[in-house]
């Protein structure tokens, strides 16, 4: 089972309380992944430690993978926009202003 877990519902606690907390109550979970965007208020990881003394390189394989997800996502998201405002002029639902 894949299982994901949303830490900043941990604001007080540090990241290694949540992974002890996690391992003692939920030991089928083998596997965590932490959120560290800018919108997050959880103070579990310091971004610019993690990513002190990266390579490029080191970091390339992940920014690829991000690249793909954009090459893909915003032509299809434009897509559906326009068909959904096509869409809702045809029917009228659409307020002109």
């Amino acid at each position: 089972m894949k299982l994901g877990l949303f830490t900043d519902a941990f604001l007080k606690w540090s990241l290694a309380e949540v992974l002890d907390w996690l391992g003692r109550e939920v030991p089928s979970i083998t596997r965590v992944e932490i959120g560290t965007g800018a919108y997050s208020p959880a103070p579990h990881v310091d971004m610019r430690a993690l990513l002190r003394g990266s390579r490029f390189a080191d970091l390339l394989p992940d920014i690829r993978i991000l690249m793909l997800f954009v090459a893909v996502l915003l032509p299809l998201g434009i897509f559906a926009f326009r068909f959904a405002v096509r869409k809702a002029r045809q029917e009228g639902s659409l307020v002109q202003y």
